[in-house]
């Protein structure tokens, strides 16, 4: 996201589909929807570069399925009070799961 000039905090990620790409739907903070693959490193798991980049047509459908994060992004006490429910989920369903990835490998 940073290569795109976003700061990754300032995003929220509706969708996620692996495949040889990982494939996601992101809201930016102007809170236009873009889709976008990222090229995943075999080793470490990390996105490492991107490798489709396509901004969302807003038909009212698109619209109504991601104008609540939009609006997240808009107004900073929400933003607050849902990046403190998204950490309370992930600590509370995800963390004992979660294991570090492997150490940078060169490729």
């Amino acid at each position: 996201m940073t290569e795109r000039g976003f700061a990754p905090s300032d995003t929220i990620q509706a969708t996620c589909d692996q495949g040889r790409d990982v494939n996601a739907t992101f809201i930016l903070p102007d809170g236009r929807p873009v889709c976008c693959d990222f090229r995943e490193d075999s080793t470490t798991r990390q996105a490492v570069s991107v490798t489709h980049w396509k901004d969302l047509a807003l038909t009212p459908e698109v619209e109504d399925e991601y104008s609540l994060a939009a609006e997240i992004l808009r107004d900073s006490r929400l933003k607050e009070a849902f990046d403190r429910a998204v950490l309370a989920y992930f600590d509370f369903h995800l963390r004992h799961d979660d294991h570090p990835l492997p150490g940078n490998v060169e490729v």
